[in-house]
């Protein structure tokens, strides 16, 4: 699946920095990073959604949860990989 942007309204942005310790900018790198590829998957708790496994910059694993609209990823929330999501995106 390709992104090609993400969008992340405020009110979005302010929770998952306020209760997750996320900045959107680390959102955004989940998507760009070229060396580490995010793993999609839809979603098994919001009909229509995905869940992004991926890397930041500096290496923090996150999950990004977001709809999809043409090539645009809409953000719903993001947070830190458990430790069994992130045995998950580490298999090949």
């Amino acid at each position: 699946m390709e992104i090609k942007s993400v969008y992340i309204s405020q009110s979005v942005a302010e929770k998952i920095s306020r209760e997750h310790n996320v900045e959107p900018k680390e959102v955004r790198e989940v998507f760009s990073n070229a060396y580490f590829r995010p793993k999609i998957y839809r979603s098994d708790r919001i009909p229509l959604a995905y869940v992004a496994y991926g890397r930041t910059l500096e290496g923090r694993y996150l999950l990004v949860a977001f709809f999809r609209y043409k090539k645009q990823a809409r953000v719903i929330t993001a947070r830190d990989l458990t430790s069994t999501e992130r045995k998950r995106y580490e298999r090949k």
